[in-house]
């Protein structure tokens, strides 16, 4: 049976795809977004994470680690997580942190249980919500993907994909007997301005829309906004006019981008991404949806 890495899975969700959902977030993505809320969805090993607000200073962190990555004073303790990378200790690390400020982010899970998981709460799913895989890129696990949807499916269980489509076709093509609703971010139209925010090309991306609407696949498209990155009045021109004919979207939602992710950042020894720090998000938006609609 196939397995994969795992970062979380959450349950109750309302804003990952139609009605009440759990989803899945699995760990790994070929892209690297400036800005992405996850950066500990990056990389597609598990990973240690420090939240030193939450540390109080007991120590026993440093007590079993075997490679130095602990540095205490009598006012602050600092983690140097690039060495905890593949230790053996990393488990009980976290476990043996009271206040959970040592987290080991990514865990290796076998379809039956994460199936478990979303069986929980399937009376909760009513007709509109079922299960949503998110992630980093879940068809970075494609396999996986096929494997877990199918038992999904087979359970009556709704599924959606979150996903940045930004893969080749045939991957796709795979998973589409399961999915029931796709998740979709389009981030920038301009090629060049795609690769240098998210250091790869939308081609797959653009055409793999055009075949889902071809097919008739059922779309959500979200378009993450930045202030005078991508919300100039040619970039949202040039989305509604790729959109305007594509079958099978059913809502497209506009999405500020914000420092949501700042403590993750931090907690993962990486700097810090600065998009819309001193921007109203609100009239970021509505300016955004009146160019989308006037174009």
């Amino acid at each position: 049976m196939n397995t994969a890495i795992v970062m979380e899975i959450q349950r109750y969700c309302i804003h990952d795809g139609p009605g009440i959902r759990t989803t899945v977030f699995l760990k790994g993505c070929h892209m690297k977004c400036s800005w992405c809320h996850n950066p500990e969805s990056q990389s597609k090993e598990p990973e240690m994470m420090f939240f030193e607000s939450s540390c109080i200073y007991c120590r026993q962190c440093e007590t079993i680690c075997e490679r130095g990555a602990h540095y205490f004073t009598d006012e602050n303790h600092k983690v140097k997580v690039e060495l905890c990378k593949n230790c053996r200790k990393q488990e009980l690390c976290q476990e043996i942190c009271c206040t959970k400020s040592m987290k080991l982010c990514g865990k290796r899970v076998t379809v039956e249980e994460v199936t478990r998981e979303v069986m929980r709460d399937r009376d909760c799913y009513g007709g509109d919500g079922g299960v949503t895989f998110s992630g980093g890129e879940p068809l970075v696990q494609y396999k996986y993907l096929q494997e877990i949807m199918k038992c999904c499916k087979e359970e009556g269980i709704s599924v959606c994909l979150d996903t940045t489509l930004n893969v080749d076709w045939d991957i796709v093509e795979s998973i589409i007997p399961y999915v029931d609703v796709y998740l979709i971010d389009i981030k920038c139209l301009d090629d060049k301005q795609h690769i240098a925010l998210t250091g790869v090309s939308n081609r797959n991306l653009l055409e793999n829309i055009k075949r889902l609407s071809d097919i008739g696949a059922r779309m959500i498209i979200r378009m993450p906004i930045i202030e005078s990155i991508n919300d100039s009045e040619k970039e949202i021109k040039d989305r509604r006019i790729f959109l305007q004919d594509i079958r099978g979207v059913e809502r497209i939602d506009m999405i500020p981008v914000s420092n949501y992710g700042s403590a993750k950042y931090k907690a993962l020894g990486k700097i810090i991404p600065q998009f819309n720090n001193k921007t109203d998000l609100n009239m970021l938006v509505d300016r955004a949806k009146i160019r989308f609609e006037e174009s």
